[in-house]
């Protein structure tokens, strides 16, 4: 029996990069944790997270959210999706 060798995670280097790789994470997300809302109100939440992810943070120089966590070599595929989730879940709570 042999075992198969997962390829390392490579974090996305950008916003457009992570909408490449992984299109319906933003509304699969949107869908799991407002499961009661109309899909009007739905596309507008995911147009808001996009625009949250797209922007940079404060006081950096990276052109977005996914390249400032891009920098950190050697990132898991879990760290990188926590990270995500919790840019969205700070998006929520401004709102």
């Amino acid at each position: 029996m042999t075992t198969a060798t997962l390829a390392p995670f490579v974090a996305p280097a950008n916003f457009h990069e992570f909408m490449d790789r992984y299109p319906t994470y933003l509304a699969h997300y949107v869908r799991r944790h407002h499961p009661y809302t109309t899909e009007a109100s739905r596309d507008e939440m995911v147009l808001q997270l996009k625009r949250r992810l797209a922007t940079p943070p404060a006081r950096s120089v990276s052109e977005d959210r996914i390249a400032a966590f891009a920098t950190a070599k050697g990132a898991s595929a879990q760290h990188f999706f926590h990270y995500v989730t919790l840019v969205m879940i700070a998006e929520r709570i401004a709102a």
